[in-house]
């Protein structure tokens, strides 16, 4: 081996080092994963804010579910080119000069 130069075979301390890393690695990921299951449990014990109660009742209404499917439909018929063209009026229409 030349001086300066790592050797093919990791010395048991660079062993100890490696073995010792991954046991930091996992314990880390141990607690990030508690962590984060703690915050979540935390925000499901908060009381949802007025706007998400809003939204919810929104969502809920019988009446925005038939219009959001009619917005969807037309969406989709106007993409598709599947609903007639209509013929603008020709009192909006500038007069051609």
């Amino acid at each position: 081996m030349l001086c300066g130069t790592p050797s093919a075979v990791p010395s048991e301390a660079r062993v100890r080092h490696r073995r010792s890393m991954k046991r930091s690695m996992r314990k880390k990921a141990r607690l990030e994963t508690t962590t984060a299951l703690d915050e979540l449990r935390a925000l499901e014990r908060k009381p949802p804010k007025r706007a998400n109660l809003l939204i919810a009742r929104h969502l809920q209404c019988e009446e925005s579910l038939k219009l959001s499917y009619a917005v969807v439909q037309a969406a989709q018929n106007s993409y598709r080119g599947s609903s007639p063209l209509l013929r603008v009026p020709s009192e909006l229409l500038p007069p051609l000069a």
